[in-house]
């Protein structure tokens, strides 16, 4: 789990109108490619990937309304592998794929 290359970058900005604040987010992580376990097993082998993220929302007076996407790639990224003993199989369990979605809050 220890890929040669690493990146990250985000950035968010808040937006004042006259009634209410707009805030847009959108991060990035890139991972160049690497095995999943010491022996590299077939199937442990994660390919460079990127994922992105982002968010904008508004909010006024105690209330909130807003959109997310996280994973926009839809890329498939290995969060854990267990070998099955050598020389393989492996199983590999995956992060999140490609998720969307509206939020709504009130404060009171």
């Amino acid at each position: 789990y220890a890929a040669d290359t690493t990146l990250s970058a985000g950035y968010s900005h808040e937006f004042r109108l006259p009634r209410g604040v707009i805030r847009a987010a959108a991060d990035t992580h890139f991972e160049s490619s690497f095995w999943g376990d010491d022996f590299h097993t077939p199937g442990t082998r994660q390919s460079s990937y990127t994922k992105t993220n982002a968010s904008i929302t508004y909010s006024y007076q105690g209330w909130s309304v807003g959109i997310w996407a996280k994973n926009m790639e839809n890329a498939a990224v290995i969060a854990a592998t267990a070998s099955g003993g050598l020389p393989g199989p492996a199983t590999a369990f995956l992060e999140d794929p490609r998720t969307f979605g509206a939020r709504f809050t009130v404060e009171f």
